[in-house]
């Protein structure tokens, strides 16, 4: 198994030089991201947790203190559900006030999707309904995060 390993990588990085197409090209063809396709092409074996989408939510109270924070969802290299009832559900159960959610982005780029900004906006029509405040969504890299409440998308 590890030799096979070692001759796809040998093989991607023998046609991404071929085609000449960097790294970084080849992570955004391929929906992976680029500390995967360097991994890959050095030999070593990814960690799948890293690859995939995580879903965070902060339960406040009415001050605006933490009363806890889970992982409700983990999705793949590049989805994640976030439904209203997971959501809400321990939201209700921990008497919050609001909640912010946060989740990252494998890939690198910080900047919503399309489905982020919709899932975001039905989250936020439920938690009106609810009562809770959705105060911000932020999506995280490795390097850099985007709030969607800084962007005036919530």
């Amino acid at each position: 198994m590890l030799k096979e390993a070692s001759t796809i990588a040998k093989n991607i990085k023998k046609y991404r030089a071929k085609l000449g197409i960097s790294q970084d090209k080849l992570s955004k063809l391929a929906g992976i991201t680029l500390h995967t396709i360097t991994k890959i092409e050095s030999g070593a074996t990814p960690d799948p947790r890293i690859e995939k989408e995580h879903f965070a939510i902060f339960y406040l109270d009415s001050r605006n203190q933490e009363i806890k924070r889970e992982i409700i969802s983990v999705g793949s290299l590049n989805a994640n559900l976030g439904h209203p009832r997971e959501v809400f559900e321990p939201a209700v159960r921990n008497l919050s006030a609001q909640i912010i959610l946060a989740h990252n982005h494998p890939s690198g780029d910080p900047e919503p999707s399309e489905d982020d900004l919709k899932i975001t906006k039905r989250l936020v029509e439920s938690g009106k309904i609810l009562g809770i405040e959705v105060v911000d969504l932020k999506i995280i890299t490795k390097t850099n995060f985007v709030s969607l409440k800084k962007k005036n998308l919530i």
